[in-house]
């Protein structure tokens, strides 16, 4: 190989390499963090710890969010509290596939 494709090589490498850096500190982080970009700001902000993938959710009122996880179960998260209660009832689900 050329010197120009393994000098691009270990900058993309790196490039990844501080992108999953950045996630995973964003993953712990307990205090918002705003993306700047050409036309819109964004905020990050972790509002629950959860052990199971958020697979969906709505507004249910300004200060509450349903959701669902892989794993079946249905919770509801409180804004202000950043509680999150598990609703009861749900189904039994088949989660296989997808992660």
């Amino acid at each position: 190989m050329s010197k120009n494709i393994l000098r691009n090589l270990k900058l993309t490498g790196a490039f990844f390499a501080s992108l999953l850096a950045v996630r995973t500190l964003l993953a712990q982080a307990a205090v918002p963090v705003v993306y700047n970009s050409e036309s819109q700001n964004f905020k990050y902000e972790k509002l629950s710890q959860q052990n199971d993938v958020v697979w969906g959710f709505d507004f249910l009122t300004e200060d509450k969010i349903i959701f669902t996880t892989r794993g079946g179960h249905i919770k509801i998260l409180d804004l202000k509290s950043r509680e999150a209660t598990e609703v009861a009832g749900a189904p039994a689900v088949l989660s296989s596939g997808q992660s």
